[in-house]
């Protein structure tokens, strides 16, 4: 049986597709929990009842280590199919090994408009308006009495309380503008996809806070705990100086450029000083005068 490697969410559900093309599309939200990069290949499959075509793109991809990428299912339905609901899911195979990792993600319900009404005939509205009531009276009783929450891997939005999570998880942002439920920190999880903190370690999902307190604490070897955070070390991809370890970002966390001019017999350092060193060495401690400014005040000089 193939590994479960991929998590995939439906990042929308119930979308009622176009009346007059029957055509529309859905998201979904698939993310590498493996520790290399893996080529997925992404096909969908549509209830055999609604005798859908369906096109996934993009259709092949690379996702980095813990990487998670949108993808796109267009449906289109042909004018003989019944209206009502259906359901489509998203499969993805590692392409290099298709046999050994594949997973399916859930179904994501479409609506299907009621087929067009014929002008010789006379349309009863309420045929349709009835069933359709009492169906959204149902919805709206399992909402109030039963849903406590999106559950895990669900999509969610913070702001909607009828797509919130579940007590024991947090809305994270994936990708883009889609967000998803996972393990708040503390909580028991299976792999790193399960947590908002992106690492589990020991069957527990760590801060999701971005704190720590030991190296375990951090997803390691891209994080490390530097002055009480997971910081990211040189070669991570980053959007702000304050997520890296070396306290730069250009795209990537790396060393920070050295940009001092120094006069004669003194070097730059990495935190853009000018060091003179010197004959005074002592025991292999290399004994520096820092000079700040041209006004520096060092006996030495």
């Amino acid at each position: 049986m193939p590994s479960d490697i991929f998590a995939i969410t439906a990042k929308e559900s119930g979308k009622k597709l176009d009346t007059q093309t029957r055509q529309g599309t859905l998201a979904f939200t698939v993310a590498n929990t493996q520790d290399r990069a893996v080529k997925a290949r992404a096909t969908a499959k549509a209830d055999a009842g609604s005798n859908a075509s369906v096109k996934v793109d993009p259709e092949t991809v690379w996702l980095n280590p813990h990487e998670s990428k949108d993808f796109k299912v267009s449906i289109t339905v042909p004018g003989a199919t019944p209206g009502g609901p259906y359901g489509v899911k998203l499969s993805v195979v590692d392409e290099d090994a298709p046999d050994e990792f594949a997973s399916t993600g859930p179904s994501a319900s479409f609506e299907v408009p009621p087929k067009p009404v014929d002008p010789g005939g006379r349309f009863r509205w309420w045929w349709v308006a009835i069933p359709v009531g009492v169906i959204a009276l149902g919805a709206a009783a399992y909402i109030v009495f039963h849903d406590k929450g999106k559950k895990l891997h669900e999509a969610c939005k913070q702001d909607d309380q009828s797509a919130k999570c579940e007590a024991t998880l947090a809305c994270v942002e994936l990708s883009g503008s889609s967000k998803e439920c996972r393990l708040a920190g503390k909580e028991k999880c299976k792999n790193d996809a399960d947590c908002a903190s992106y690492w589990c370690h020991g069957g527990t999902c760590s801060a999701d806070d971005g704190k720590c307190s030991a190296a375990t604490d951090c997803r390691q070897p891209d994080f490390m705990c530097t002055e009480g955070f997971c910081l990211a070390v040189n070669g991570m991809n980053c959007s702000d100086a304050s997520n890296c370890q070396s306290h730069y970002c250009d795209g990537v966390c790396k060393p920070p450029p050295v940009t001092c001019s120094c006069p004669k017999n003194e070097v730059c350092f990495a935190n853009n000083r000018c060091i003179r060193l010197g004959p005074w060495s002592v025991s292999g401690y290399a004994r520096t005068m820092m000079r700040t400014s041209p006004a520096s005040k060092n006996p030495l000089q």
